[in-house]
């Protein structure tokens, strides 16, 4: 069993769903349907984390999504980078 997340990791995590999100907005891909970012799980040594997503619509719908959000990492490592002040930006 895992222990919670630490009152500074809690805010990280929010801090990166948050832009996150806000760049989901900005995507123009057509692959990427009604998505929602529903929260962000950050390791404690800020080098990796782990975004979960909603995605209205058929399985079909949910694949393309992924597709699209996995060829956006970068950009999003980029925008996480960029807006925030880490030590590390999270892949």
């Amino acid at each position: 069993m895992s222990k919670p997340p630490s009152p500074r990791m809690r805010k990280v995590n929010e801090l990166m769903r948050e832009v996150i999100a806000e760049e989901a907005t900005q995507l123009k891909d057509p692959r990427i349907g009604f998505l929602t970012i529903t929260g962000v799980d950050t390791a404690p040594n800020l080098r990796n984390a782990i975004v979960y997503y909603s995605v209205i619509g058929d399985d079909v719908q949910h694949a393309e999504t992924a597709a699209a959000l996995k060829s956006a990492a970068k950009r999003f490592q980029a925008v996480v980078g960029s807006q925030t002040r880490l030590k590390y930006t999270p892949v």
